[in-house]
């Protein structure tokens, strides 16, 4: 191996040290944070400590859960792996910005003028599109996803039971996906500049892309009646056929 590649590959694996150092240093973090409530249960039992991540949970409950419902663990564990898995989650959100900068950062030097200005004119939407699938998806598609899913049972007089960890993974995945659904022109508009991808062949399979998509949501949904996907799928649906204008405009100039 040259000493030129050796030195990119050093530097490569202190990127990634650095990554891993600020991914666990956030993970540690948010697993011991205390919550906002803190001081008010410290001075109801100041032997006891409010974690951070248990405050998100009660929050969500009284969000998305009727009144006086319950839901339970399914192991003594359970406590222990949706600390983990919310801490994991929101480290993520701390990370993956520096990640992205410090990885851009590297390859930098190797990218054409061109290709350079793909990546810097797509980082701010990828941004906002990313957040507001985000806020999408926990302000409305949450709490439709839930009242649904109450409004089946209630008329068969069954008990709805949750548990913590189905609670928790839809808590994280939906709004994820629908972060990732929206950044949809991000994906196609630089792989249509680049020649990748044609406005010709976005139109073609458009039906099989929807449907596609359509399929992955239900699989994560629990609601049986697809109803609350549909919230979903038209602002998606939408950005697919912005892209595609967006694409022929650019062909077009």
């Amino acid at each position: 191996m040259s000493e030129e590649f050796l030195s990119y590959f050093e530097e490569l694996g202190r990127i990634l040290k650095r990554i891993f150092y600020i991914f666990m240093f956030s993970f540690l973090f948010f697993i011991a944070s205390p919550s906002p409530e803190i001081t008010k249960k410290f001075s109801e039992n100041p032997l006891s400590y409010d974690l951070f991540v248990f405050w998100i949970i009660r929050e969500a409950q009284k969000a998305y859960l009727p009144e006086g419902f319950k839901i339970y663990a399914p192991s003594i564990v359970s406590p222990l792996l949706i600390m983990i898995q919310i801490a994991f989650f929101l480290s993520l959100i701390v990370t993956i910005p520096y990640a992205v900068f410090s990885l851009y950062s590297f390859i930098a030097p190797a990218l054409y003028p061109h290709e350079k200005k793909i990546f810097k004119k797509y980082a701010m939407p990828f941004g906002i599109l990313y957040v507001s699938g985000l806020v999408y998806t926990i302000i409305f598609i949450l709490p439709l996803t839930f009242k649904i899913s109450f409004l089946l049972y209630t008329p068969l007089g069954i008990e709805l039971l949750i548990n913590i960890n189905d609670f928790v993974n839809l808590l994280v995945f939906i709004p994820i996906l629908g972060g990732l659904l929206f950044c949809l022109p991000i994906f196609l508009l630089p792989l249509m500049e680049i020649g990748v991808l044609s406005v010709a062949t976005l139109k073609k399979n458009r039906i099989l892309i929807y449907l596609i998509i359509a399929f992955i949501i239900g699989l994560i949904s629990p609601d049986p009646t697809f109803i609350s996907v549909i919230p979903l799928l038209i602002p998606i649906y939408i950005l697919y056929e912005v892209s595609i204008l967006i694409g022929k405009r650019k062909r077009n100039v």
